[in-house]
């Protein structure tokens, strides 16, 4: 997820170095390097889900989509190795692994902060069935 924000400071950087004589240049850089960089935010924003659930299903909502998922048919959730930090704040990647409608093992990838107690108490729900949560 850094690594375009990264190539987008290196773009900006870049631009003002070669071109900082010729304003014209130097703007049309710009312009093209903010456009790109609000594209793929766009495109991010665009395919996030947010998560939601009760005691029988997980509902998942972004812009273009709303799935449910059967509790009983997500596998695991599992934290991976890796770690950004957004204004000082620690966000760890999950993935998901569930069973989705064509019977097929689906991964989802999401971000979560590390004080996230929800988190827990969803693993707690799947690994148990418990639902008085």
């Amino acid at each position: 997820m850094s690594t375009p924000i990264i190539f987008g400071l290196i773009g900006f950087l870049l631009s003002y170095v070669f071109l900082r004589n010729d304003y014209y240049w130097l703007l049309c850089a710009l312009v093209s390097v903010s456009g790109l960089s609000y594209f793929w935010l766009k495109k991010i924003d665009s395919t996030t889900f947010n998560f939601f659930y009760d005691s029988d299903f997980l509902y998942l909502k972004s812009k273009h989509e709303n799935r449910r998922v059967k509790i009983q048919k997500i596998k695991s959730i599992e934290s991976t190795s890796t770690r950004i930090r957004l204004l000082g704040i620690p966000f760890y990647l999950h993935q998901m692994v569930f069973i989705n409608q064509n019977s097929m093992d689906e991964k989802l990838k999401f971000w979560i902060g590390a004080s996230d107690s929800k988190l827990n108490e969803f693993k707690k729900l799947i690994q148990t069935g418990d639902t008085s949560i």
